[in-house]
């Protein structure tokens, strides 16, 4: 096995030099925080955020710049039964909750007549159901519209400006912290699977 010279391993450590700084050429430079690819985050987003303490002091009195809650997501509110299947909600406080216009349900012939005469519904939103007969039940499909229901309306009016909406305005703030979160968190895992081919830096 021979052995490089002196010669040899300085040409050698220049051409690597070489490949290492042609390799740089083909990396645009990043001139602005906005143009980075990879997370980043401005102080002053920070600032009175739920859960996110800046410039604090740890328990053995030492400073302490950034520190973030590891903060629960609550559920939405429990919707009552009777305007549940009415409405389409979801976990995200920022997806408003969605109204069904109308719906199809299949009913004994007894209550679809109760609500023709009660004004409900209309007779030719009234039709045979393509159902098998229930115990010598005749059902009929009602089409229910919630422009004739006043009454049913309103409670899903109610719920959605009281209690949807104070659940979502106080939801929204922790949304953000959690998200801020997961983010940091992610760059520490990043950090300590870093490698020599793409080092990161915590600026």
């Amino acid at each position: 096995m021979k052995m490089l010279g002196n010669s040899a391993k300085r040409r050698l450590k220049e051409l690597l030099e070489y490949v290492y700084r042609l390799g740089q050429m083909n990396q645009e430079p990043v001139f602005s925080i906005d143009e980075y690819g990879q997370f980043h985050v401005k102080q002053s987003q920070l600032m009175d955020c739920t859960g996110i303490q800046l410039d604090s002091m740890d328990d053995e009195g030492m400073p302490v710049w950034l520190k973030i809650e590891r903060l629960k997501r609550n559920p939405h509110p429990e919707v009552p039964g009777e305007i549940a299947e009415w409405i389409t909600i979801s976990h995200d406080p920022d997806q408003s909750v969605k109204v069904k216009d109308s719906l199809i349900k299949t009913l004994p012939e007894q209550e679809s007549t109760k609500l023709v005469q009660s004004g409900l519904v209309s007779e030719q939103d009234v039709q045979r159901s393509l159902h098998e007969t229930q115990r010598q039940l005749i059902l009929k499909d009602v089409h229910l519209r919630l422009d004739s229901m006043p009454e049913l309306r309103d409670k899903i009016d109610t719920f959605i400006n009281t209690t949807w909406h104070a659940w979502a305005k106080k939801e929204r703030p922790k949304r953000k912290t959690i998200k801020l979160y997961d983010a940091f968190f992610n760059a520490q895992q990043n950090l300590e699977a870093q490698n020599d081919k793409q080092p990161l830096e915590l600026v």
